[in-house]
């Protein structure tokens, strides 16, 4: 590598570009993270995590009730275990609320309150 920088998961100056990238990529996600919780906690005086801001956000979107392979699906996760804790904590906020799914009385779909309406909406201001 003729560059003085090295990274553990570059040997050459071609994988050194992908690994700064990498590195940039990281950056700005866990600034876009700060900036959520913060711009949370200004709006709204809470401490919410990030995933709890995006979860809440998912639910709210186009004012329909969402499972929890629906909000997996829209953020393109697959740790529904953690989207339920998410949604646990949003529930004990008062954020959002469950009912039984009408097409299938095993699950849930989560809706906003109108507590969680006016967090969303002092958020998005």
């Amino acid at each position: 590598m003729s560059s003085n920088k090295t990274w553990h998961l570059a040997i050459d100056e071609d994988e050194l570009k992908i690994i700064e990238l990498e590195l940039r990529l990281w950056r700005i996600y866990y600034g876009f993270i700060r900036w959520q919780e913060r711009c949370e906690k200004f709006a709204n005086s809470l401490e919410l995590s990030c995933d709890e801001i995006a979860v809440l956000h998912i639910i709210r979107m186009t004012e329909t009730p969402k499972t929890i392979y629906d909000i997996g699906l829209i953020l393109n996760r697959d740790d529904h275990f953690n989207i339920q804790y998410n949604v646990k904590k949003l529930i004990e906020k008062g954020l959002i609320d469950k009912v039984i799914s009408p097409k299938n009385r095993k699950q849930y779909q989560y809706f906003p309150t109108q507590k969680g309406i006016q967090d969303t909406d002092r958020y998005a201001k």
